[in-house]
């Protein structure tokens, strides 16, 4: 038998191509299937809404509901009046945690703003206030355990000092989780109290706001 040794050598050669290009697009199509997989992955875990909530006590801190007016007065000076303009006691951030709420109060009197805030995740719950700008983490005070106004006693208030060099109208304030605000003194020392406070029957809320 004749052997003819170019033939087998072309043969051989073609079969390891056809072996190398089958290879090749095996490997192709893994690695194909693998970026399909790693992309619905990612699209799956994008999508995934991780649901938060705050409980009853922590919305207690918001204190009060849309549309109140909260008054405060002063024998020198009248009545300042805030209005609650908006309220909203959940509002989830992106598709998962954070989770915030907030209220906000607003005078005409030089265009005041007060606002409670709170922020949780899934390992911390924050309050912040602000008075007109700037947020203040509450959680780095520590409150007065009873302080008496017009008489009457109030419990784990929290109190500001405002030590900004810049002019704002309030200097200090005071608020607790019963009763919320509860009196603020502007720059010229004029001291304004929460119309209609009710003393505290225990010692179990507190927070102050301030000035910017």
């Amino acid at each position: 038998m004749h052997f003819n040794k170019t033939t087998f050598i072309r043969h051989t050669s073609t079969q390891n191509l056809t072996f190398n290009l089958n290879i090749s697009f095996t490997n192709m199509l893994r690695s194909s299937l693998l970026l399909c997989f790693i992309v619905l992955l990612l699209v799956s875990c994008s999508n995934e809404r991780i649901e938060g909530s705050f409980t009853k006590e922590e919305l207690a801190w918001l204190v009060y509901d849309k549309g109140d007016t909260v008054d405060f007065y002063s024998k020198e000076s009248g009545e300042i009046q805030f209005i609650v303009t908006e309220k909203t006691e959940l509002h989830q951030v992106s598709n998962k945690f954070p989770i915030e709420a907030e209220v906000l109060l607003e005078s005409d009197h030089h265009n005041l703003k007060f606002k409670i805030y709170l922020l949780k995740d899934q390992y911390s719950f924050k309050r912040y206030v602000r008075l007109n700008h700037i947020y203040r983490p509450l959680d780095l005070l520590k409150p007065v355990e009873t302080k008496k106004i017009e008489g009457l006693n109030f419990f784990n208030v929290y109190e500001i000092e405002e030590s900004s060099k810049e002019e704002t109208f309030i200097q200090s304030a005071s608020f607790n989780k019963q009763n919320g605000f509860l009196e603020f003194t502007d720059s010229t020392g004029v001291n304004y109290i929460q119309k209609n406070l009710s003393e505290s029957n225990s010692p179990s809320a507190y927070y102050v706001l301030f000035e910017k």
